[in-house]
């Protein structure tokens, strides 16, 4: 039974072995703990890290931040690497150093944190926890899930250090840095309309929307092109001009003089360049401020990094300083008049924008994505967008898609695609998925180069993985002569899982689909082998069934036993226009099974085998090899293996199924010795080809020793006499259908029948049934001379 939190809590302190402040600290900082904290702990690993860890840390030597270093063990077993990090509290501190973890690939099976008011003496040892009014410490336990190297242990906590110094900066200086803002926002609404609709948009910013990390001033020096970082200026996390994030945040920001004289509104908001330290694992955030004198001329601009607000992105637009106006003016543009059905939509799509680009972007730009966007909402395909930021660094690209078209795969591709078509050193994405027709995707292309053509170097390429599969589907699609099929094979494709059309190239689904609609029996399992093509480098057997998958349990031994091997299995559900679920099981085989496959006439006679195995319609056993390996036909395996059972019955030293291994290891004399039997006794061949076929069974006879394996010598020899001592069958009738065979056997002087040997045997074999009837002599009236004898069996039981 699963122990409830406060017993998981009294366990581990009956287990901690520890007195005085050191226990008070650990019974007050399990008591800090949320209930699900901890859930899947064992107090016997928790307890003896708590000791160790409040034991190093139990004097502080200072304010910052102080780590350590642990082993534990964990649920598994083995033993893992623990972290206890004690630092004033502060904000960001937590969700800091998990991001600092996953930056660094560290995985974690829990981090345990909790907020104790601890007093300390002068030397820094612990004299009271959990009194009203001392000073709030973090304590942090991070267990991590393996044991790291002293190397990796060193970054990790060199990273952690860092994070608690950069939050300890911001809290520092956050009282300057709101100061900035007001300054900054004064200054500006003296400056006409724009400039107070800028001051409002920086007091809200101070107040609600943004969470400051750094200020800096930059200047404008005469004869110099770039602007110039101002050394004084700098608040916050920008102050440190070596750190190895902020220090080069802002690089091509705010550029040159004339990028910063060129651009359209004193107000820019962009992404920097990084992803910050703190809070959220994202691109910081950057607003800038042209700074002027009273005659306009530009003087510098001010530059402050963080993170726009979750409140940010949920404050509507109307309603949001500076960017209230913009509304208007895409609908202006647009031509879109403020109230009714195309204006609703367009006020839709720029709230759906991520802020940035509803904020920076140009009305032209914004008013051009809506518009078309609103078309795609009442007919949803895909439609890419992409525009440079002002300071034109990186690539800023909205991908519209259906929503069923969407998945994680998708995303990553066009990911991919984009970084390859722009040069971009790497690709950061956002994904909004709603409630309406489309998906929508933001890319942005990181110091994507320049120039590049819109058109050709990023629409076209990103339309490609989104629209090549579907336009290829639709090629095939439009060659099908037959109408009905020809829409079913359109409208099914609109409709198919994101899932299946990742993992399937558009030949093998247009043959999937053509079978499905195809196939006109519910009941039964259709297959298909597909080989390597153009897109496609897999060979695989694919299932078609309906309302449910195939058991693999009966599945894999009967192709173990066809000589297949497969390597993964993998299921797709279909739903066609009638509400059937068809499921599509595609099963990938290696690489000799591939080899085998692939040779010539073998994937018609595999079809046909798999076919029937699979709807019960053949007998499962190591015979059914000879179908891949030899290219026998299933009506040819049923032969060799009645051939192999009348001698079995008969009588004989060998098991059935080292019988069936010799004949495997030869499948191409198998397939000679089965054509000179047909040729011997096919009613449609000419009499001379029938008598000219016992010879070639004689030729392949006396060539047998150059096998050079007596067993297999014998084996075959056998299997030859057996075929000449044959006068008569039944294999031609019925267009060669069905599995029953029928031999009659002049048995009079064939050694392989012990004494007495009848005069002639007629032998009846098939999946379920297996007869002899015996004949003593040519005129046979009853009696001895006549004697009849049947007998049944059940050769389910033996593998052939």
């Amino acid at each position: 039974m699963k122990q409830m939190p406060q017993e998981l809590r009294k366990q581990t302190l009956e287990l901690v072995k520890a007195s005085g402040p050191i226990a008070q600290l650990i019974e007050a900082w399990l008591g800090s703990l949320d209930d699900e904290d901890l859930a899947d702990l064992s107090p016997g690993s928790l307890a003896p890290v708590l000791v160790e860890g409040f034991t190093q840390l139990a004097k502080r030597t200072g304010s910052g931040c102080q780590i350590a270093k642990l082993q534990y063990e964990e649920a598994r077993g083995g033993h893992a690497t623990a972290l206890l990090i004690v630092n004033d509290d502060m904000p960001y501190l937590v969700d800091s150093i998990v991001i600092a973890m996953r930056k660094l690939r560290v995985g974690s099976n829990g981090v345990l944190n909790a907020v104790l008011p601890v007093r300390r003496s002068a030397d820094g040892s612990v004299e009271a926890v959990g009194q009203k009014g001392d000073k709030l410490e973090s304590m942090v336990l991070c267990l991590l899930s393996e044991k790291l190297e002293d190397g990796a242990l060193k970054e990790l906590t060199d990273r952690i250090e860092m994070v608690a110094r950069d939050a300890a900066v911001v809290k520092r200086d956050l009282a300057a840095m709101k100061e900035r803002f007001s300054a900054v926002a004064t200054d500006s609404a003296g400056h006409g309309e724009e400039g107070q609709e800028v001051a409002a948009f920086l007091q809200w910013a101070r107040d609600e929307g943004f969470e400051v990390h750094g200020y800096a001033y930059y200047q404008v020096k005469p004869g110099a092109r770039e602007l110039e970082r101002d050394i004084p200026s700098r608040i916050g996390v920008l102050q440190d001009t070596a750190h190895p994030i902020y220090g080069t945040c802002l690089a091509n920001i705010p550029g040159d003089f004339d990028t910063l004289s060129k651009r359209g509104h004193t107000l820019s908001i962009v992404k920097a360049d990084v992803g910050g330290t703190l809070h959220r694992d994202q691109s910081l955030d950057f607003i800038g401020v042209r700074h002027t004198d009273g005659k306009g001329a530009i003087l510098g601009e001010h530059c402050f990094v963080g993170l726009f607000t979750r409140a940010a992105n949920l404050t509507p637009l109307a309603r949001l300083p500076f960017a209230r106006g913009r509304i208007a003016q895409v609908l202006k543009i647009a031509g879109v008049r403020e109230t009714g059905f195309r204006a609703e939509k367009f006020i839709e799509i720029l709230e759906s924008l991520p802020r940035t680009e509803a904020l920076e972007a140009e009305p032209e730009w914004l008013a051009e994505v809506c518009g078309a966007v609103v078309s795609l909402y009442k007919q949803p395909r895909a439609k890419v967008f992409a525009r440079r930021d002002v300071y034109a660094r990186h690539l800023n690209v909205l991908v519209y898609l259906p929503r069923e078209r969407y998945s994680a795969s998708v995303a990553h591709a066009l990911a991919r695609a984009l970084q390859e078509s722009s040069g971009a050193t790497h690709v950061s994405s956002q994904t909004l998925v709603s409630d309406g027709p489309l998906a929508r995707l933001y890319l942005i292309a990181h110091a994507a180069r320049y120039p590049l053509d819109l058109e050709s170097d990023i629409q076209r390429p990103l339309l490609t993985v989104l629209d090549g599969w579907h336009d290829q589907f639709s090629e095939l699609a439009d060659k099908v002569g037959e109408e009905p099929l020809r829409n079913s094979l359109r409208k099914l494709c609109s409709t198919l899982p994101v899932d299946y059309v990742a993992a399937t190239p558009p030949a093998v689904a247009f043959h999937d689909l053509d079978k499905i609609l195809r196939n006109g029996v519910d009941e039964r399992v259709a297959v298909r082998v597909e080989l390597p093509s153009e897109g496609n480098a897999a060979t695989t057997i694919r299932l078609y069934s309906v309302d449910g998958v195939p058991a693999l349990s009966s599945i894999l031994p009967a192709l173990h036993n066809a000589g297949v091997a497969i390597e993964r299995e993998s299921a797709h559900t279909i739903r066609t226009a009638d509400g059937k679920k068809h499921y599509v099981t595609s099963l990938a085989v290696d690489a000799q099974s591939a080899l085998e496959l692939s040779r010539p006439g073998v994937v018609q006679v595999a079809e046909d085998l798999f076919n029937a195995l699979f709807n019960n319609e053949a007998e499962d056993g190591r015979l059914n090899g000879l179908v891949v390996e030899g290219g026998l036909r299933l009506r040819e395996v049923q032969l060799v293996r009645a051939y192999m059972s009348y001698w079995r019955q008969a009588g004989t030293q060998f098991t059935v199924r080292y019988m069936a291994e010799i004949l495997r290891r030869h499948p191409a004399l198998v397939k000679e010795l089965v054509d000179a039997w047909k040729e011997r006794f096919d009613p449609a061949l000419p009499e001379a080809t029938r008598t000219a076929a016992k010879d070639k069974l004689l030729a392949i006879k006396g060539r047998l020793s150059s096998i050079n394996h007596a067993d297999s010598e014998v084996i075959f020899a056998a299997m030859i006499d057996l075929m000449l001592a044959t006068l008569r069958t039944n294999y031609f009738q019925n267009a060669g259908q069905g599995d029953k065979i029928i031999f009659k056997f002049d048995t009079s002087n064939l050694h392989l029948v012990p004494e007495p040997r009848p005069f002639r045997e007629i032998y009846v074999f098939s999946r379920r049934f297996e007869g002899v009837h015996l004949r003593g002599g040519p005129v046979a009236r009853g009696g001895c001379a006549g004697r009849t004898a049947w007998k049944t069996t059940a050769p389910r039981c033996w593998a052939w």
